[in-house]
């Protein structure tokens, strides 16, 4: 109800009232600390998001037996959490290279690389990031991991893109080549 009310609904305030009743009384309080990373994700407040994020992931470790069984929608919970503190990382690695924090955007992709290594978006940030500063063993470093975390077609496209503007264009084209080829096979 709290996820409907403070993520869905955008009654951020409301959401965030429901989950505070609850929080010190609930057995599975490791959902209660996730709900409240997204809300605060949502809301662009990235310090409490992380906060929450790492609250659950940090309870997930003290009781995991108890925490173990719990799922969302058929993923761990810990590895939910472990997720929205991805996408909360690379969200705050957006805010930085806006504001031209290079190191610090970094800093935060890496983290969430670290968080959800199976997550594209992360290593395409790093990729393109390395890719601007001519650091080009880097960017095909990142980009190669982006194509192992998620093989879709934004993704082998971008890398492409990457290694055409690095003037490797052999690469370019087995990517797109690639590309093309699970496309065929995924309409077939």
């Amino acid at each position: 109800l709290a996820r409907c009310v403070g993520v869905h609904l955008g009654r951020t305030k409301d959401g965030i009232s429901l989950l505070e009743e609850i929080e010190n009384n609930s057995p599975v309080i490791q959902w209660v600390y996730l709900v409240l990373a997204e809300i605060f994700a949502k809301t662009s407040k990235l310090e409490k998001a992380k906060e929450f994020a790492e609250r659950a992931i940090r309870h997930h470790s003290e009781n995991e037996d108890a925490s173990i069984r719990l799922d969302w929608d058929g993923v761990p919970l810990n590895s939910k959490a472990k997720k929205v503190l991805a996408r909360i990382y690379n969200r705050e690695g957006m805010i930085h290279l806006a504001k031209e924090q290079n190191d610090q955007a970094v800093f935060a992709f890496k983290r969430a690389t670290h968080q959800d290594p199976q997550w594209a978006e992360p290593w395409l940030q790093l990729g393109n990031h390395f890719l601007k500063r001519g650091r080009n063993e880097r960017a095909k470093s990142c980009l190669k991991n982006a194509i192992e975390a998620e093989k879709t077609e934004g993704v082998f496209i971008q890398c492409a893109e990457g290694h055409q503007s690095m003037g490797d264009y052999p690469t370019a084209v087995d990517l797109l080549e690639q590309c093309l080829l699970d496309f065929k096979a995924s309409i077939n």
